[in-house]
């Protein structure tokens, strides 16, 4: 007989201007609410309709990307322990004689790509050595081929030629999936004289968080 489907679920019903046929109507929703009900994997459905997704069933490839944003996540709902927040360290992995030019600590560099837009906290520690006639040691970071010359670490002449400095740098990073080079680099002043930067000791420590 000629039926319509009404939604959800789809039970099928005669037009008025048909002849019922309960029997065939019956077997129809009968079928249908029993494939409801026999709903199976990730998911049950209950009598009540009530719908429970398995333990585990959610995994990450099934959330798209930047779905879960802060003002769906319920305050207080994570709990610091399950944070996994971006942190590390970078070491210097050669010792460098400097020139009166900033140049590249050797191995003393990172990459990183934020999923979102974010600021990098960064203690970087600089150890130096002046073995002659060299005043003043600096240090400072490089992001992306620009030097970030409003937090740099110095190191001056005096009784004592090895040392270690350190300054503290918050690095913008605007751009979701973007990777950025951050570097650790260093000069001496005058040219004359010689220092180094020493690998044992320059090292940065570092956290991301989000803007």
């Amino acid at each position: 007989m000629p039926s319509k489907t009404a939604a959800p679920p789809e039970i099928p019903y005669s037009d008025k201007s048909d002849p019922i046929n309960e029997p065939a109507v019956t077997k129809e929703m009968a079928e249908r609410l029993h494939a409801l009900l026999s709903l199976s994997g990730d998911a049950t459905l209950d009598k009540t309709g009530k719908l429970t997704i398995a333990n585990d069933a959610v995994t990450a490839a099934k959330i798209k990307a930047l779905a879960v944003e802060e003002g769906k996540i319920k305050d207080g709902a994570v709990a610091s322990r399950k944070l996994k927040p971006t942190v590390g360290q970078i070491q210097a992995t050669g010792n460098v004689t400097l020139t009166n030019a900033y140049q590249d600590v050797t191995g003393a560099k990172l990459e990183i790509t934020p999923d979102v837009a974010s600021k990098l906290l960064c203690v970087p520690i600089f150890g130096f050595e002046i073995v002659e006639k060299t005043l003043l040691c600096q240090g400072l970071l490089n992001v992306d081929g620009s030097d970030e010359s409003n937090a740099v670490a110095e190191f001056q002449a005096g009784q004592v030629s090895i040392g270690t400095v350190s300054t503290i740098s918050v690095v913008s990073l605007p751009e979701p999936g973007h990777k950025y080079t951050i570097k650790m680099r260093a000069q001496k002043f005058p040219n004359e004289g010689v220092a180094k930067a020493l690998s044992g000791a320059t090292r940065m420590m570092y956290q991301l968080v989000a803007s």
